[in-house]
C-alpha cells in the first residue's frame, strides 16, 4: 500500500462559478491561479473558500477524490457547504500570503 498525501481545493471564480483541484503542493497552485497562468481560472478573479489534505492508499484516494468531483459537478455550493461544516470552527479558512488564517 502506497500512502498519499493530496490537497483539495475549492475556489469562488467570477459569476458564482467554482474550480474544484487537488494538487501535492497547494502554494504552487494557488500562485499559478492567482497569476492567470491556469487557462480555467484565468481572468475570473479566483478566491480560495476551502482546501483539506486527504491522506491513504493511493487507489483508494483516487476513488475518493472522484466521487467528491461528481457530488461537486452535480451541486458545487451545497458540497462546498457540507465541506466547510466540518472546518474546525465551522467557517471558511482564508489563505494568505503567510499561509492560512481563520
Amino acid at each position: 500500500m502506497v500512502e498519499v498525501k493530496k490537497h483539495l481545493y475549492i475556489l469562488t471564480l467570477d459569476e458564482g462559478q467554482f474550480f474544484l483541484g487537488h494538487t501535492d503542493n497547494l502554494r504552487d497552485d494557488l500562485e499559478a491561479h492567482y497569476s492567470g497562468s491556469i487557462p480555467d481560472t484565468n481572468g475570473r478573479s479566483p478566491q480560495l473558500v476551502w482546501t483539506d489534505i486527504w491522506s491513504g492508499d493511493s487507489e483508494k484516494l483516487k476513488e475518493h477524490i472522484q466521487s467528491l468531483m461528481d457530488l461537486f459537478e452535480a451541486d458545487p455550493r451545497n458540497l462546498l457547504y457540507k465541506l466547510q461544516a466540518r472546518l474546525p470552527m465551522g467557517g471558511i479558512h482564508w489563505w494568505t500570503s503567510n499561509g492560512y488564517w481563520g
